[in-house]
């Protein structure tokens, strides 16, 4: 950026004040003010650039990044430590916060030549370092190597494996001249000095000579030493010489295999070179294998005229043709103690073990033929017998059926057939259904003989319940069902019938019960609360005509033999103790709380029935229901015994009609605004104004209302 400035032909020192410049701007004409003019024909100098020092009145560098604004230093210098290494001291780090663009660079004398900017930086190679520890240069007396201070910048890969050669033919990289440890290197070791070495173990996936893979190297192993092969191990053989004599590898060389036998038949036949089982069968007791095509019928068979013992034996794959089984075991019995297969291990495993993969059964016990004499052999016979001081907690029989397959998982897990009929079935994976049974027991013969038994349970001997030949199931003590987690069960003795729900008697028939203040010998109870009107507790018939019968509010009996039922009522209250007028106030004589719902339904009736002793007729007898007084006449209107007759009943859930009957005649009420289904007081009470009224006894009863 080139400046105008305009001068005056007056001089100051740098302590006076600048006068006679008019202005400073750049020629592209920003705004940007330098210098301001001052009055008087003085101007004071401002920072921009460079930092106008007021006390030495000279420009200068920012003291740091901050100083210059930090985010807004753009275009500024200043000292300070950036990010690369440098002298200590930040006097002698000058920053620009900017691109800086010069005709030309230099580095102390010598001018910083760039061949371009986006090819890269060239260094004219030197003789010594031209600055400090920090400079970048091109040493010349190491090839013109790129330095850092006093060490280049690259070491340690210089010279590695290969050597790197500096000469007419260029740089580069190249195997050593004389033989050197972990490297590649020419020379005439072993033979030829155009061959190229590797002093050292060499290491490859794959290793081919010419076109060849090697595959392998007999006779050596795979640590090669110096010993054996002489300074090198070399990673392949030549063929031994081909004259028709057997070599063998001595001393590091082939040597001829001389001396040894003859082999002879002896097992096996050696008639043609090579052992082989011999034809057919010797004809004689010597242990041989042999070859043959009678029994079985399989054109391929191995022989041995003899007895195998092995430790173990396999055998896969699909029978031979003509077989009916891959193995077969003959055996012409002498005694019932002899098998034709014994199997048994002497610690752990299984003595015979027989196993399917796929298809097919693991194991066919068959029993045929005709017999020439009585048998009372077993088919199978299971005997454990192990003894000694240990723990024996295995299973007899152990059936585990754990199917994993996709498809449908059923079978049984036993079936037992007699002449063509199943007796006897095991199938927990049967499959719901009006015909499914899960598990079955069945007699080839029918019991009809008094006292043949379906099943017998014993413990220890002692019969404990059985199913007799009729179906009829008979115990000894009691019988139990239903029993949950929640103590929910029905059991049957020869003393007591119980049904019990979570812990709570819901039905209890105990005739012999013992005799006690809470004793009930029959309860009937129900789970769930009946409430609808034509449900029934209870119901007793006489050849399906219905005779008597409990419902959820009454007890019903039939009227005479007809079909009509009639409601069952009764005293729910009596009085028989004396009950005295107190002075001359009123006295409660007899009082009754009738209980909440009994007047549940219209049509549901009290009756009460006082009887009082009147000495005068000054006095007054009155009768209270629901808080109501249900007369205003005086009954005591003679003396001697008077009785007194209420009837009350529901008209709805708040009314009730009432009639009071006396001695004197009648009177009618209607109450209202009543709550039925709370307790309400029905009372007699007495005034008598000389003598005393004396209630001698009364009852209140119950009518509920009627079914028709």
């Amino acid at each position: 950026m080139s400046v105008i400035v305009t001068k005056s032909s007056r001089y100051v020192d740098k302590n006076s004040v600048m006068g006679g410049i008019t202005t400073i701007n750049s020629i592209n004409n920003s705004s940007t003010t330098i210098i301001n003019q001052t009055g008087g024909g003085g101007v004071t100098p401002v920072s921009y650039i460079l930092e106008w020092d007021t006390t030495n009145s000279y420009y200068k560098p920012y003291a740091d990044k901050a100083a210059a604004g930090d985010e807004f230093s753009a275009g500024k210098l200043y000292l300070g430590i950036e990010s690369i290494n440098k002298p200590t001291g930040t006097q002698y780090t000058l920053n620009y916060d900017g691109y800086f663009r010069s005709t030309k660079l230099y580095a102390a004398e010598a001018e910083v030549q760039f061949v371009s900017t986006i090819q890269g930086l060239q260094f004219d190679a030197i003789a010594a370092n031209p600055g400090t520890d920090f400079t970048l240069w091109s040493n010349n007396a190491d090839d013109g190597k790129l330095y850092y201070g006093l060490d280049p910048v690259i070491t340690g890969l210089m010279d590695h494996v290969l050597e790197f050669l500096v000469d007419s033919s260029g740089n580069r990289y190249a195997p050593y001249s004389v033989k050197t440890a972990g490297c590649f290197y020419y020379g005439a070791e072993p033979t030829s000095a155009n061959s190229l070495k590797y002093d050292g173990f060499f290491y490859a996936t794959k290793l081919y000579i010419g076109a060849t893979e090697v595959i392998s190297f007999p006779g050596f192993g795979t640590n090669h030493t110096t010993a054996a092969y002489g300074d090198h191990t070399h990673s392949y053989l030549t063929d031994a010489p081909s004259d028709g004599s057997t070599y063998g590898r001595k001393d590091g060389a082939w040597a001829a295999v001389t001396g040894g036998t003859t082999p002879i038949d002896d097992i096996l036949d050696w008639s043609t070179n090579k052992y082989t089982p011999f034809a057919a069968h010797p004809g004689t007791t010597t242990l041989q294998f042999y070859l043959g095509t009678t029994n079985p019928t399989g054109t391929t068979r191995l022989n041995l005229n003899g007895v195998l013992y092995t430790n173990g034996l396999s055998i896969s794959g699909i029978s031979p043709s003509g077989l009916v089984s891959t193995v077969q075991v003959k055996y012409t019995g002498v005694n019932s103690s002899e098998s034709a297969i014994l199997g048994y291990t002497t610690d752990y495993g299984y003595g015979v073990k027989a196993q399917t993969i796929g298809l097919g059964s693991a194991l066919s016990v068959t029993s045929t033929g005709t017999l020439s004499s009585s048998s009372t052999n077993n088919l199978i016979n299971i005997n454990r017998g192990q003894a000694g001081s240990v723990d024996i907690t295995g299973d007899v029989i152990n059936i585990i059926d754990y199917l994993t397959n996709s498809g449908v998982k059923g079978g049984k897990v036993l079936s037992a057939t007699i002449e063509a009929t199943e007796r006897i079935s095991f199938n927990p994976r049967v499959v719901d259904g009006a015909s499914a049974v899960a598990y079955m027991f069945d007699t080839h013969n029918a019991l009809s003989t008094a006292g043949a038994k379906l099943t017998s349970w014993k413990d220890q001997g002692a019969e404990k319940a059985f199913i007799s030949h009729d179906g009829s199931l008979e115990t000894y003590h009691s019988v139990q069902g239903g029993l949950t987690s929640g103590n929910t069960y029905g059991q049957l003795s020869d003393v007591r019938l119980i049904i019990n729900r979570g812990g709570s008697t819901y039905t209890s028939l105990y005739p012999n019960i013992s005799d006690d203040a809470g004793a009930t010998a029959y309860i009937f109870d129900t789970y769930v609360s009946l409430t609808t009107s034509t449900s029934k507790l209870t119901s007793f018939r006489n050849n399906t005509v219905e005779r008597f019968r409990v419902t959820p509010k009454n007890t019903e009996l039939p009227c005479g033999i007809s079909t009509t039922f009639a409601t069952v009522g009764g005293i729910v209250k009596h009085f028989y103790t004396d009950a005295s007028t107190s002075g001359t106030g009123e006295t409660d004589l007899y009082s009754y709380t009738v209980p909440a719902n009994v007047l549940a339904t219209n049509g549901d009736m009290l009756e009460a029935y006082f009887d009082v002793n009147l000495s005068n007729t000054t006095g007054a007898l009155k009768i209270y229901f629901a808080g109501s007084l249900l007369s205003t006449s005086n009954y005591a209107s003679t003396t001697g015994i008077i009785y007194i007759r209420a009837n009350i009943i529901r008209v709805s859930s708040t009314v009730a009609r009432c009639v009071i009957v006396f001695n004197g005649g009648s009177e009618y009420i209607e109450i209202t605004s009543k709550d039925w289904a709370a307790t309400n007081i029905l009372k007699i009470t007495g005034t008598a104004s000389s003598s005393t009224f004396i209630a001698k006894m009364g009852h209140i009863g119950y009518k509920p209302a009627g079914i028709n």
